[in-house]
């Protein structure tokens, strides 16, 4: 989603008889459209080499560094850009109750990333007690010697995609990879791993060396009896999991994964990527004590089918009862059922047992959660004419569509919630004119028994009076949207989002790769992380709050704890606590002329977010949005002789002000320059002319109005 776009809400209202008036400013021609690419993006895929090189460690940033809303603590690097790579994968964790050992109370974020050690292998555990605040809490780092994974297979190229779970134990999920992705002969296999504390949170506690379990032992993907590689083993990736208690006494996961081939093999044996789900439940009511796996009981795990379903991305959930979800960008149907982000929708299926069976596969309808498939008067969006001498008001059907980025979660009471990020505006040539009517981060909500419903979370910041834009579109899209939930059933929402004002540009964007497009590199805007929460269910969010507010800085894989907390204002604040995690880029340590984001050393950062705005309804008609310029009826009407006429525009440009007498003569230019977005005012003496009726009219970009009044002597 590249290029630049010029975006205008507006109404235009024109009288015939001074649309001909000789010093009429032509409307100014639309720039092109938001570019999309034709096919939907995806993360790269990573590069797996078979490598015992170090990667240099960056040094440490010390202490605790603090915004208005959040406290954000530096917990390590990670040995290149795939610290988290696919979102909907929960890479942080918050736990708080009773050390089931010692009955001491405890509250700890737990957070899981990929880091530094030999040949990029660490699987790296930071936990940090946070009952004190996040600023006052003691940080311990397991890694290097003591990284999750050397137990597993010291030789391996561990540590990708992790998942952790913050229960009385602390859970981390990953894939730990051998082989050579180049080498025909010895092709990387990769199996997924559950790894727990023995003991439990802290520096005391014991250590992470300890019980490791192998998730995928006795099955072996049916698929590889038709290859001929040997030895046979699975290529099990991109694992997000969930781990949960159930009111059966027992803990019960459920893992999805994809599956990989080489590139000689897909040529070889036409293999396609699969997908399966899956699940385990622990032997008693004590994790350590081992865990059976559904293959133990006759239960393999289950092949998401291909030519059913498509799933860009996927994230899984569920609750203490059996109730669960799998849901994520895609779409029902084979391999070409996803081209383009009109064909993205939420899709997911549901289970009550956890994870041992699951419903067929459907997708949530745009027009279900109440998004307008047209464009009306007062959505109103301008595009190019046909004949290219200007504009025109494009007045439907709009294009509707949903980028890759999407949350899932589900309640005790079966609800599931869905963030997601969806496009709505006029369809173009090579891209679309977006709208703020409809575009931003929504929630789909569904309860048990119910349809689908639908609210918004946010506006995008780059449709709001005085914001800068840079020359690019004003918005930011890629927003990795993040949701969780307290005690109290009050709903948070934390996502990725350029700056309204003091916005900059990053030399490379998010994600990039030098060898993608030919060597060109898209810039884009830098952007911070916000937060808003709901206390109805996520019908009904607060204004947006900056939890990290770093203009010159670039956040991204962004990762919030599934678990927020709202118990005690005293320490919560009024509105609740929440935990979040992203990365950001070293360029101090790389050269960033030349490394791109995705393979240089990243920081791995957390932070704990409070000081939420009260709860209130956000609305389509949100006031402070630049849905459309606007010329004032002037005051006092009629007036003698001085008046004073007030107007707003969204963003800078050229401004003219007339009046004209009722011939269509004109009488006065009050303004005539190039001015700045927001509300202005201006005082019209009319001393020097007779009474009567006389218009005035405001031109700027494409906007026109005109309005009358009465001059009374």
């Amino acid at each position: 989603m590249r290029g630049k776009v010029t975006v205008f809400f507006s109404f235009l209202f024109a009288f015939a008889m001074l649309a001909t008036a000789a010093d009429k400013i032509p409307a100014k021609k639309v720039t092109q459209p938001y570019k999309l690419s034709a096919k939907v993006k995806r993360l790269p895929v990573e590069k797996i080499t078979n490598t015992n090189s170090s990667v240099q460690q960056v040094a440490k940033t010390n202490g605790v560094r603090s915004t208005a809303a959040a406290d954000m603590m530096h917990v390590g690097t990670s040995g290149n850009g795939y610290g988290w790579l696919m979102t909907m994968q929960r890479s942080l964790g918050h736990y708080v109750g009773t050390d089931i050992y010692t009955s001491e109370n405890l509250d700890y974020l737990l957070v899981g990333f990929r880091g530094h050690g030999d040949g990029n292998a660490d699987m790296a555990v930071g936990e940090v007690n946070v009952d004190a605040g996040l600023s006052n809490g003691t940080l311990t780092v397991w890694e290097g010697a003591d990284a999750v994974n050397n137990s597993i297979d010291p030789w391996g190229s561990g540590a990708r995609y992790p998942c952790v779970v913050a229960l009385d134990h602390p859970i981390i999920g990953f894939n730990q990879y051998v082989g050579d992705v180049n080498s025909p002969a010895d092709p990387a296999f990769s199996h997924p791993y559950m790894v727990m504390d023995y003991s439990t949170y802290g520096p005391s506690a014991g250590g992470w060396s300890t019980p490791d379990f192998q998730m995928d032992v006795g099955w072996l993907n049916p698929t590889l009896n038709t290859l001929s590689t040997t030895p046979k083993e699975n290529r099990l990736w991109n694992g997000p999991i969930s781990v949960v208690l159930g009111n059966d006494g027992v803990y019960h996961w459920v893992g999805v994964y994809d599956t990989w081939y080489t590139d000689l093999e897909n040529q070889l044996y036409h293999t396609k990527n699969e997908k399966y789900i899956m699940n385990a439940h622990s032997i008693d009511g004590d994790m350590a004590d081992g865990w059976v796996l559904g293959q133990d009981e006759g239960n393999d795990p289950v092949w998401i089918d291909t030519s059913a379903v498509q799933l860009a991305r996927w994230g899984v959930d569920l609750n203490s009862s059996g109730f669960g979800v799998i849901a994520g960008p895609g779409a029902l149907g084979g391999t070409n059922a996803i081209n383009t982000y009109e064909d993205i929708r939420i899709t997911y299926a549901t289970t009550t047992d956890f994870g041992l069976t699951w419903s067929a596969w459907d997708t949530v309808s745009l027009v279900g959660l109440g998004i307008d498939p047209m464009v009306h008067l007062t959505d109103s969006i301008y595009v190019p004419s046909p004949t290219g001498t200007g504009s025109i008001l494009y007045q439907g059907p709009a294009f509707m569509g949903n980028n890759t980025d999407m949350s899932v979660m589900v309640d005790d009471n079966n609800s599931i919630y869905v963030s997601f990020t969806n496009l709505w505006g006029a369809p173009g040539e090579s891209g679309w004119y977006p709208n703020y009517k409809y575009t931003g981060v929504l929630l789909a909500k569904k309860v048990q028994g119910s349809d689908w419903g639908a609210a918004r979370i946010m506006y995008n910041n780059g449709i709001w009076v005085g914001d800068d834009d840079l020359g690019q579109s004003p918005y930011f899209l890629d927003n990795e949207s993040q949701l969780s939930m307290d005690e109290s059933g009050n709903i948070y929402c934390a996502w990725l989002d350029r700056r309204r004002t003091g916005t900059q540009i990053s030399r490379f964007a998010k994600y990039s790769d030098p060898d993608d497009n030919n060597g060109t590199v898209y810039n884009d805007y830098k952007t911070d992380v916000y937060a808003s929460h709901s206390v109805n269910g996520g019908q009904d969010w607060s204004e947006q709050i900056n939890l990290t507010d770093t203009p010159s800085s670039d956040e991204y894989e962004l990762n919030l704890a599934l678990k927020s907390r709202n118990q005690n204002a005293a320490t919560e604040g009024d509105y609740g606590r929440i935990w979040f995690a992203y990365v950001m880029a070293d360029t101090v340590g790389h050269d960033p002329a030349t490394d791109a984001m995705i393979e240089m050393t990243n920081e791995v950062w957390v932070g704990e977010g409070q000081g939420f705005n009260p709860p209130a309804a956000i609305g389509d008609d949100n006031p402070s949005v630049a849905t459309n310029y606007s010329l004032q009826q002037n005051y006092p009407n009629p007036f003698n002789p001085v008046t004073t006429i007030k107007y707003s525009m969204p963003m800078r440009g050229q401004v003219t002000l007339t009046v004209y007498n009722a011939l269509g003569q004109k009488v006065s230019q009050l303004v005539n320059a190039v001015q700045t977005a927001g509300e202005h005012s201006v005082t019209f003496n009319a001393a020097h002319l007779a009474s009567g009726i006389y218009y005035y009219k405001i031109v700027t970009g494409n906007f026109v109005q005109v309005r009358k009044m009465a001059l009374l002597k």
